[in-house]
């Protein structure tokens, strides 16, 4: 994967502590499912320069590309290794990683729920009470 920690792991994971086997195996197999979706389907720039004059700074950009289009159009990258990923991303369905990937982390969301239930109930507040038009908050007084 071409981004940081933050914009894809930590977005699809969350900050809550995993510690179990069971959470281990679902993290691994969404980390699968996040990798096929980063590398073939997620589009991302790449900075060609920035030139700073005084306060500005001016920034150029690459066309988007997936990291997949990135190694197609490698000239270093060998055939075989294209050739292979293009096999592989003939057989892949966004729609069906993007399916799979929202139902691991929902299984990984309960199983963390699981182990730390609330410490208490949520305090529900109370309904807003509102003055209706017609009725005022303070008596008018006439100047006498």
């Amino acid at each position: 994967m071409e981004q940081k920690n933050w914009s894809v792991v930590r977005n699809a994971v969350g900050y809550h502590r995993y510690d179990t086997p069971p959470e281990l195996e679902l993290l691994n197999q969404i980390y699968v499912q996040l990798r096929l979706q980063t590398s073939f389907f997620s589009p991302q720039q790449r900075l060609l320069q920035k030139h700073r004059h005084g306060a500005t700074v001016t920034k150029k950009y690459a066309t988007a590309k997936t990291p997949y289009q990135r190694v197609l159009a490698d000239r270093r990258v060998p055939e075989t290794v294209k050739i292979d990923l293009a096999g592989q991303y003939e057989q892949l369905n966004p729609a069906a990683i993007r399916r799979e990937l929202l139902a691991l982390q929902d299984q990984l969301l309960d199983l963390v729920r699981a182990k730390h239930p609330p410490a208490r109930l949520p305090v529900k507040a109370p309904a807003a009470t509102r003055a209706s038009t017609r009725e005022a908050t303070k008596t008018r007084r006439r100047a006498s």
